[in-house]
Order: C-alpha cells, then structure tokens, then sequence
C-alpha cells in the first residue's frame, strides 16, 4: 500500500510528532478501507424491533441508468477515525436484514 504522506510530508510528521510540538490534530487524508477485511454477516443494533442508525433500504432511489442498481449491504462504519464525524452519524458497521436486501432486489426489477 503507497504511503498516505509524501515523503517531504511524512519526515515532517515524524519530527513533530518526535518533539512533540505538534499544533493541530493530524490526520491521514483519506479514510480508505484496509485491505484484507473478509466479509461477514454483522450484527444488527436494534431498539424495541427497530433497527438503529443508517437510511432505510425501501426509500426511493433516483437513478442514472435504468438497468443499474446498487443495493447498500450494510450502513454505518467499522472505524473510529478521531477526525471524521461519519461514525457518530451512522453509528456502529451492521448489516441490513436478509429479507430488506430481497425485497429491495426484487423492487427493482419491477
């Protein structure tokens, strides 16, 4: 995997971080998924039946091109990155019940 940091970049970090004189929070510059993550069906959060955080699968979809559709297999997000709000907006990576993901397969062949 390339480094996140241009070298120039990357020393300058390392020195700031060395002397701890570091005067604003930083950050890498993209939020990009590890490779080597399997897939696996993850836990739903619910709260009295009903499923928490993330949009809904039977909400309207405007698409660009008729014979394509993208199904979300799950919302939320698996990391705790200290600089993106994703995570508190979605909260927790789960996965959409099986029967939503049919249901919405099915809505859109109609």
């Amino acid at each position: 995997m390339p480094p996140a940091l241009s070298p120039p970049s990357q020393e300058t970090h390392v020195k700031r971080m060395k002397t701890g004189r570091q005067f604003h929070p930083s950050a890498p510059p993209s939020c990009t998924p590890l490779a080597g993550h399997s897939v696996r069906l993850l836990g739903q959060k619910k709260d009295g039946g009903r499923r928490l955080g993330g949009a809904r699968l039977d909400l309207p979809k405007i698409r660009r091109n008729p014979l394509i559709e993208i199904i979300s297999i799950n919302t939320g997000c698996l990391n705790a990155c200290t600089y993106c709000k994703t995570k508190h907006a979605r909260g927790d990576l789960a996965s959409y019940p099986i029967e939503e993901l049919v249901e919405r397969a099915r809505q859109s062949f109609q």
